[in-house]
């Protein structure tokens, strides 16, 4: 064999190894970065005014996630969770859900933090068969087969609590005051369905839009009928609604629904009592951690943003360890008891949570009913 032909089978040879090297790798063999991460997807509104919650719910996730990967993470797999802000639109919410399902191709997804963001990508995810952990609630819940497993309460019931509380002292007259977001709509008609089924009143029910900054005629009009109380279910005008509650001199009583330290913070200098209903306060263990960690005090959703990702990556490492369908595993989940409480999802996929009655003035909140 000449020179030249010895050659031409070296190279030929040398070939043949790179492509069977390159398959190799290809496979997976050799991609250390690739078995040894597990990627999440996680998708929080991080601008915006609900940011605030957004926020704090990454804040919770992080601290989940740190714990878990100093503890080796999953098998011996680094946890990696990548982060996008979803700006409270459940349309870039469906963009950022096919970036993370088909380019990212995370394992599951925690988030969003909004019920019309997880509303409008639950679909999508029950047909990819993509796990979703969502930090809020969703409407029509039943639908989706335990995914999204919704690691909030639902606000029909949670708000039916409070209507209940409302009607054992001594009211029958309430002016219901909300806002144009599906979770708020979804409240205000839980407290109005449970108080008018208790044999009481709704005199007036004012809806704004999300964005108004005058409210002015709404809070007029609730304070014409001379009602009871005033239930406030809603977030986005909390703070408007209760100025001008609070500037008008009203003295009867004031009700609301998840008031979180924010909220508490920018209305301590009105001259207004509101009880309202909210899920128990963390274990001291994790308030301490997370001030530690933030150098503020902890606030919803923080505890159930922390617990859905302990959550998930124990359904990940189940999943593992019994070589199954990760989907399969997660809709098995019933129970879990976290530092947001005893948390439970009910065969039509609501998530009850304890329930816990505050009372906020000055921005001091105290407990006086579990």
């Amino acid at each position: 064999m000449n020179e030249k032909m010895k050659f031409v089978f070296i190279a030929m040879g040398l070939f043949v190894v790179i492509l069977i090297v390159g398959n190799i790798a290809t496979s997976g063999l050799f991609s250390a970065t690739h078995e040894e991460t597990i990627k999440i997807g996680g998708m929080f509104v991080l601008s915006g005014a609900p940011a605030v919650w957004g926020e704090v719910a990454k804040d919770g996730v992080e601290i989940a996630i740190k714990e878990e990967n100093e503890n080796g993470g999953i098998n011996g797999k680094k946890i990696e969770v990548i982060y996008e802000d979803t700006k409270g639109n459940p349309s870039d919410t469906v963009n950022i859900y096919n970036k993370l399902s088909k380019i990212d191709e995370v394992i599951a997804i925690l988030g969003p933090t909004l019920q019309g963001e997880v509303d409008a990508i639950a679909p999508l995810a029950k047909q990819d068969n993509i796990p979703i952990m969502a930090i809020t609630s969703g409407s029509n819940m039943q639908n989706y087969d335990h995914n999204p497993i919704f690691m909030w309460q639902d606000p029909e019931m949670e708000s039916a609590t409070i209507a209940e509380y409302a009607y054992n002292n001594g009211m029958k007259r309430i002016a219901l005051l909300t806002c144009k977001d599906p979770w708020e709509i979804s409240a205000a008609k839980g407290f109005k369905e449970k108080f008018e089924e208790l044999g009481e009143e709704i005199v007036y029910e004012g809806v704004s839009n999300i964005d108004d900054s005058d409210v002015r005629t709404i809070v007029s009009k609730a304070l014409e009928k001379n009602p009871d109380a005033i239930m406030m279910a809603t977030f986005y005008q909390y703070l408007n609604y209760s100025k001008l509650i609070s500037e008008y001199g009203y003295k009867g009583k004031v009700y609301g629904i998840e008031i979180d330290n924010w909220l508490a913070e920018n209305s301590k200098e009105l001259d207004i009592n509101v009880e309202f209903v909210l899920t128990q306060k963390y274990s001291d263990e994790f308030a301490k951690k997370y001030k530690q960690t933030y150098g503020k005090e902890v606030s919803v959703p923080a505890g159930q943003a922390y617990d859905a990702t302990k959550i998930l990556i124990e359904l990940i490492r189940k999943s593992e360890n019994e070589n199954r369908l990760l989907l399969d595993v997660f809709k098995e989940f019933k129970e879990y008891d976290g530092i947001s409480g005893k948390i439970q999802i009910t065969k039509d996929n609501k998530t009850i949570f304890p329930f816990v009655i505050y009372k906020l003035h000055k921005g001091e909140v105290v407990e006086i009913q579990s």
